[in-house]
Order: C-alpha cells, then sequence, then structure tokens
C-alpha cells in the first residue's frame, strides 16, 4: 500500500480479523510470520476491490486527456494484474518479486511446503495474465524460466 490511510485500513481490518478469529492461529509458525500472510491477504484483497475503481480512474483520466507517469502506469498495472490473480499466485507473487523472498521464505510464510510454493511459481509463470505476445518476452523483472 502506497497511501498511509489505505496501509491503516489494512492494519485495522488486520485486528479485526485477528479479534474476530483468534482461533485461526494454530502456533505452528511464528506469531510474525503469520501477522504477516495474514496482512499480505487482506492488502491483496482490498487491491482487488480497487480493480473497479482503477478502471474508472483510467477511463476518466483518458477523457481528461491528463497523462500517467510511466511509474503510476505501472503501479496500475501491477494492481490490476495482482486483482486478476487467484488469492494463492498473487501471494507468491508479491512475496517473490516485491519483497523478494525465496521460496523456502515463502513457504514457511503461507504455511506450505517449498514443492507446493514451486508448484504454484511455476503456474503464476504459465498464467495467462503473464503472458506476452512479443516474442514470448518477460515483463520486466519477472524471470519466466527456471525458478521462480
Amino acid at each position: 500500500m502506497r497511501q498511509e490511510a489505505d496501509a491503516q485500513e489494512v492494519l485495522q481490518d488486520v485486528f479485526i480479523r485477528l479479534l474476530q478469529k483468534p482461533d485461526q492461529y494454530r502456533g505452528q509458525c511464528s506469531i510474525t510470520t503469520y501477522l504477516y500472510s495474514v496482512t499480505t491477504h487482506v492488502a491483496l484483497s482490498k487491491l482487488r476491490d480497487r480493480r473497479t475503481r482503477l478502471r474508472l480512474l483510467d477511463e476518466r483520466a483518458e477523457r481528461s486527456g491528463a497523462e500517467v507517469s510511466p511509474r503510476g502506469q505501472a503501479r496500475i498495472e501491477l494492481r490490476e494484474l495482482l486483482a486478476t490473480l487467484p488469492d494463492e499466485l498473487a501471494q507468491v507473487a508479491v512475496y517473490h518479486y516485491l519483497d523478494e523472498m525465496t521460496h523456502e521464505e515463502i513457504a514457511k510464510t503461507m504455511g506450505c511446503s517449498r514443492q507446493w510454493v514451486t508448484k504454484l511459481a511455476a503456474k503464476l509463470r504459465r498464467h495467462p495474465a503473464l503472458q506476452v505476445d512479443d516474442d514470448d518476452a518477460p515483463l520486466p523483472g519477472m524471470p519466466l524460466g527456471g525458478e521462480c
């Protein structure tokens, strides 16, 4: 979340979720890992909810003729892409490409095996939203071959 108000909203939602369902933490990982995982899930859900809002903003910008900076356009595209992915794939994408976590770290955070993360990473690389027509060139910063 780039805006402090958005981050505070996510934080509030995380604490509400923890108060409503405290039994979700089973002690299988550290509390820090659990909080990180829950926070990522809530943040990704917020991004998905904003997909329509982003589309409307894009349409408004096009009508007004306003230019969006390349960095701003990249953020819009990233949010739209994450909003189209299933939860587990979006989590792997965020953990690996944005947080630069290894498969082992992702597995620990998500509470699953490293092999499962490797399968999810492979599925992520094959996802239709990540396919590029230009000579199958990978998206910037996103290697499509080898280990994710």
